[in-house]
């Protein structure tokens, strides 16, 4: 993966909106219905290495990171809304990486 200071966020496909958890904190909730496999949006952060990710993680209460397997990871910590999706105990949807 190629290093990038941030990532562009591009639309959010479905109304969808982040409220208050039942679960512990905040998390996004969708306001229509979303079909199997579609893409909802993209979540935004800088992409780091793994070992700065998780430094960092070790800074906060609650963090939003995706580990990559390739040694890469997005610091989503600053993305508004989309990282909260799958905050749920039966989660169902995932992360596809692009590029």
């Amino acid at each position: 993966m190629q290093r990038s200071p941030t990532l562009e966020r591009l639309t959010i496909r479905y109304q969808i909106t982040a409220a208050p958890s039942r679960i512990d904190g905040t998390g996004v909730y969708a306001l229509e219905s979303i079909p199997a496999r579609r893409k909802i949006g993209e979540m935004t952060g800088e992409v780091v290495s793994h070992r700065t990710a998780r430094q960092r993680a070790k800074l906060h209460e609650r963090i939003a990171i995706v580990e990559f397997e390739d040694g890469w990871a997005l610091d989503a910590t600053d993305d508004k809304l989309l990282r909260f999706i799958n905050h749920s105990c039966d989660a169902n949807c995932f992360i596809r990486r692009n590029g």
